[in-house]
């Protein structure tokens, strides 16, 4: 008996959902993806421990090659519109050995950081309801996989539903920042802070630096937390217009970032000082 053999059809391209997001939630996926709040919180008290007053041109000097490599990806991207973006980019200048430790470079870098940032969640998660465990405590390590596999499902239902969850979060997260900023001035200029310090315009001379590699090391740390914005690319061929819309989104994203950061650094140098004394955000202890 003759039978008709069965072809299985593949669908076009690869499966993704073009043309979902505009250069609104490209932008609000990659600052989500910077995390500012956690990065400020991880970072700041360090910088200010580095650098002193210096602290909010130090992140302005880093906003620079941001924005110069946002500008390049722009550029990439509206040549080869392409969602593998280093690996792609990479293959296409120098070879496949190229693009392909570049592409690896990426994503280990990305599961690196996202690991921290699952075991961080779980940290403040416990000590919100009431818990302060141990960082290697099995009940840390048993949520921060729930959420792992949780932002995997939500990944894996589609761009939708994390653009929408994107936006909630990135709300949650400036509405906290915005709270904090308008705080912290209010017991500024009202006498209650714990170590008023008034706004100096020597706070954004970028030849105010006195110490070398102090300045170093809070560049490199400006510069990391900064970092994420790549995120718009990674998702070109999901939005309206994958040629202009992500690299627009990845310029737009550093811009609203340095605005965030020097704004939260100030309010807090005049809310808590910067610890001459042994207090504010230049004490270790407070850093840590």
């Amino acid at each position: 008996m003759a039978t008709t053999p069965i072809h299985l059809e593949r669908p076009d391209g690869k499966g993704l959902a073009a043309g979902t997001l505009g250069l609104w939630g490209s932008t609000v996926i990659g600052l989500a993806s910077t995390a500012p709040v956690y990065s400020l919180v991880a970072t700041l008290g360090f910088v200010v421990l580095a650098v002193g007053a210096q602290a909010p041109i130090a992140f302005v000097i880093a906003f620079v090659p941001m924005l110069l490599i946002a500008f390049a990806y722009r550029e990439l991207n509206n040549a080869v519109p392409d969602c593998g973006t280093t690996f792609t980019w990479g293959t296409k200048a120098f070879g496949p050995w190229v693009g392909w430790m570049g592409g690896w470079g990426v994503a280990v870098a990305g599961m690196v950081v996202l690991a921290n940032l699952a075991q961080i969640a779980s940290v403040y998660f416990w000590s919100l309801i009431g818990f302060d465990l141990e960082n290697n405590d099995w009940r840390i390590i048993l949520v921060a996989v729930l959420f792992i596999a949780a932002m995997t499902w939500v990944s894996w239902r589609g761009v939708e539903i994390g653009e929408r969850i994107q936006n909630i979060l990135l709300a949650v997260q400036y509405l906290a920042l915005a709270i904090f900023v308008v705080a912290a001035l209010w017991q500024f200029f009202t006498g209650d802070a714990p170590d008023a310090t008034p706004f100096s315009w020597e706070w954004l001379n970028p030849f105010g630096f006195t110490d070398w590699s102090g300045f170093t090391e809070a560049i490199l740390l400006a510069l990391f937390i900064y970092w994420g914005w790549d995120t718009c690319l990674a998702l070109n061929e999901e939005t309206k217009d994958p040629k202009r819309i992500p690299g627009r989104a990845a310029v737009l994203t550093c811009v609203i970032l340095l605005v965030t950061y020097v704004a939260v650094t100030i309010a807090a140098m005049m809310y808590a000082g910067l610890g001459e004394d042994g207090t504010g955000l230049g004490n270790e202890a407070n850093a840590d």
